[in-house]
């Protein structure tokens, strides 16, 4: 009986044994396979991560480019100069369609091109010019038209700006006027259809880049680039 137990356990010991020795190769090999898998996937990471870095456009792994700075040029507008030459206006005005268009046009196209100012005209039959000084107006007189410019960039330096509306735009200005129904005291621009609150700037602006845009179809025409057109066109 001794005999057979101790054989028993002997048994046991080299099984034992034979499974460390078994488990020690195991390891050994899943740790050089460890070694070349890590190697492949360092590999796959540089090489994705000099993709990202030369193709920003490529993100397969965003937090690789986590705090560095990939500037990407943004696209310029280019935008051919505008022709301020009358003949060539009118014929451009014979496109547009509606008097609101037509009158953002001749304003920008008719005189020479100023900022928002236009944004806030108010309505007005005063003749004594002496006394509008508080608010930007346009004076409807009998057979004419003034702006009048109290509110803008510049004032500080050359004051109170009085314009005689050239024939075009009195009649455009007339026409859109009477369309509207456009009394004194009302805003030229107004807010939906609260004639005595005038169009906001922002809004304003949205509009001439619309109109320009129906116009020449080129977005992006503010009234910056109009007024560098209208230099460039004085100095030809």
């Amino acid at each position: 009986m001794e005999e057979q137990l101790q054989e028993l356990i002997t048994q046991q010991g080299d099984r034992k044994s034979r499974m460390n020795e078994a488990s020690k190769k195991w390891k050994l090999n899943n740790k050089d396979k460890n070694k070349q898998k890590n190697r492949e996937y360092q590999e796959a990471f540089r090489k994705r991560n000099k993709v990202i870095v030369e193709d920003p456009a490529h993100v397969a792994y965003p937090e690789v480019v986590i705090n560095k700075e990939i500037y990407i040029e943004p696209e310029q507008i280019e935008i051919e100069p505008i022709n301020y030459d009358p003949v060539e206006v009118i014929k451009k005005y014979k496109s547009i369609t509606t008097l609101y268009d037509g009158l953002i046009y001749g304003l920008y196209m008719l005189l020479e091109p100023r900022g928002l100012d236009y944004h806030s005209i108010k309505i007005t039959d005063e003749e004594n010019f002496d006394i509008l000084n508080d608010e930007n107006y346009l004076c409807r007189l009998d057979n004419d038209c003034y702006f009048i410019f109290n509110k803008y960039t510049g004032y500080a330096k050359t004051g109170k700006q009085v314009i005689i509306c050239p024939k075009t735009l009195y009649e455009l200005l007339e026409a859109y006027l009477n369309d509207c129904e456009i009394d004194v005291n009302d805003y030229l621009f107004y807010s939906k259809n609260r004639r005595k609150i005038a169009i906001t700037p922002s809004l304003f602006a949205s509009h001439i880049k619309r109109t320009f845009k129906n116009i020449y179809g080129i977005d992006g025409i503010t009234t910056k680039i109009l007024k560098q057109n209208y230099m460039e066109y004085n100095k030809n």
